[in-house]
């Protein structure tokens, strides 16, 4: 896992839309509340974030001064062959095929089930932690 951490940020440095790792998934900041320093101990920040490749919600607490890492994203732009049993295949700037786990909302999968050959489509995927997702589709007109 810690090759795929890209920095640390400091806690109280997190504001909503980053993207860190929480409990070994990767999550883009919704909301979060700060708990200020009491009787027993350090101020405490509650971070409510989105997983990216599942949607489920992650609520953690750290201390406002804890060192909270935040992992290497990537966006990358790929063209679409087919899609076979959940899997992907797409190819990328360098001719090269690559086959993808077909994770991505039920818009952007409607759209590659039912593409039809006739224009080129073009993916876009966030590849972090070692998964990807498809975040966009576009079509390709000749």
């Amino acid at each position: 896992m810690e090759t795929y951490i890209n920095c640390y940020d400091n806690c109280r440095d997190v504001k909503v839309n980053s993207i860190i790792l929480i409990k070994d998934k990767v999550g883009k900041v919704t909301d979060f509340t700060v708990h200020k320093s009491g009787k027993h101990g350090g101020a405490k920040k509650v971070v409510t974030a989105i997983d990216l490749f599942n949607d489920t919600k992650i609520i953690h607490t750290f201390s406002t001064t804890d060192k909270i890492p935040v992992p290497f994203c990537e966006k990358k732009k790929y063209l679409f062959v087919c899609v076979d049993d959940n899997v992907v295949t797409v190819i990328d700037d360098n001719n090269d095929e690559n086959k993808f786990d077909l994770i991505c909302n039920d818009d952007i999968k409607n759209k590659i089930k039912d593409y039809d050959d006739e224009n080129g489509l073009e993916l876009e995927i966030l590849c972090c932690i070692g998964k990807h997702r498809i975040i966009s589709v576009c079509v390709l007109r000749n």
